[in-house]
């Protein structure tokens, strides 16, 4: 007798190979390349470094030599190469042919600190030790006591006005010399060639470097002639007379 029941037949289960060969394929490869020796890099060139920073990067960049691309952590590299507060920023680029490419980007100083030599003012306010300092920046003069290089600034002192102050009075000199005195609690005095100005904090610095640059278009020598000029208020400049001039001391100027 037949029994009642009927077995359900299996559906077989149809296995997709091709998708998995091709994925053990590409996975084969991508071991063989983190591995071969024909990826290895053998070239590596570096852009825009300094003289004076070679050696340092040429001992990091030989860490890579000989060792396959794809083991290679750019990330890696890169934050060694800007472990020096003269390193504005870096990228390291390499290809399995053999060859990569370490571009490094330093910043911009636009002036030096007194009596420090290879201490530098950045265009964006940051004081650092720079490995290369070019002839002739204006000078920074500060207290002895304050902050070491490597840290950011703080206190009364803003370093972007400071350094964008920089920057004008070495365009408004030539080639004269140029030296900024800061004190502790946040004024600033510069001082042009023979000539001293009261600048006072650095609230509206701009306007008073436009009232100076149009007192020194119009007058070249006028710093030479006082002691001072008092810019603390750029609407009402006043000059502080020699001490061998008349006795008024102190004058309002038009």
């Amino acid at each position: 007798m037949r029994s009642g029941v009927t077995k359900k037949r299996r559906k077989r289960v149809l296995i997709e190979w091709r998708p998995i060969l091709w994925i053990l394929l590409l996975g084969n490869i991508a071991f063989g390349l983190s591995y071969s020796r024909v990826t290895r890099l053998t070239r590596i060139s570096v852009e825009g470094a300094t003289q004076g920073d070679q050696g340092r990067l040429k001992e990091i960049l030989g860490s890579m030599h000989d060792v396959p691309c794809l083991r290679i952590n750019p990330r890696n590299i890169e934050a060694l190469a800007l472990d020096h507060p003269a390193v504005r920023t870096v990228e390291l680029t390499r290809n399995i042919f053999g060859s990569g490419r370490l571009k490094v980007v330093y910043r911009t100083p636009v002036a030096e600190r007194f009596g420090r030599p290879g201490e530098a003012l950045s265009a964006d306010g940051m004081l650092y030790r720079a490995i290369e300092v070019p002839e002739g920046l204006p000078k920074i003069q500060m207290p002895n006591d304050y902050p070491t290089p490597s840290l950011a600034l703080a206190g009364g002192w803003r370093g972007e006005s400071v350094a964008w102050l920089a920057q004008e009075a070495s365009a408004l000199s030539g080639n004269g010399d140029v030296r900024i005195g800061f004190a502790r609690k946040g004024t600033m005095t510069l001082y042009l060639g023979g000539g001293k100005v009261e600048l006072g904090g650095p609230t509206r610095l701009e306007r008073k470097m436009e009232v100076l640059r149009t007192r020194l278009n119009r007058d070249p020598g006028e710093l030479q002639r006082v002691e001072s000029l008092v810019l603390t208020d750029p609407e009402s400049p006043v000059f502080v007379r020699r001490p061998e001039q008349p006795s008024d001391s102190a004058e309002s100027t038009p």
